[in-house]
């Protein structure tokens, strides 16, 4: 009896084997799955940054504003931002802004990255303009226009 009750508690060796294989892909492949998505976010959180850094050069005002904002200025923004995300911390970032474009950038170990904004863009003047103009013709209409007035204003 003590013979048949020994072997009823035995586990098969094979069993172990392939849990531990099982159980090791898994953890691979989650780990593996974590690592991807913390590289994209940090990807993505790096192209939002550059762009809006870029988008700040471009609105660098030098002659009519020397005292406003500088390259200098944004690339400090830059770096102070990105210096929150582990991996992007220790790169280096780079703002300026040319005659008809900005671009900044950013270089780390495994990325090298460039946001590039044109300075001029006649598409965003023209929706710029019409926009101004139909809020101005609304703002006649609500505090009566020259057809309301009198000429002696």
């Amino acid at each position: 009896m003590t013979r048949s009750l020994r072997r009823s508690c035995r586990v098969r060796g094979s069993l172990t084997v392939e849990a531990a294989l099982v159980f090791s892909t898994v953890l691979f492949s989650i780990s593996a799955v974590l690592g991807f998505a913390f590289r994209q976010r940090d990807l993505t959180l790096a192209g939002f940054l550059l762009n809006e850094s870029s988008s700040r050069a471009a609105r660098i005002e030098a002659v009519y504003d020397p005292d406003g904002l500088s390259e200098q200025i944004v690339e400090e923004d830059l770096q102070e931002r990105l210096s929150s995300v582990g991996t992007l911390s220790s790169g280096t970032v780079h703002a300026s802004a040319g005659l008809l474009n900005a671009v900044s950038a950013l270089r780390t170990d495994a990325l090298d990255l460039r946001s590039e904004k044109k300075i001029f863009d006649p598409e965003s003047t023209l929706r710029l303009s019409t926009s101004l103009d139909e809020f101005i013709e609304k703002n006649n209409y609500r505090k009566g226009g020259a057809k309301d007035a009198s000429n002696t204003e």
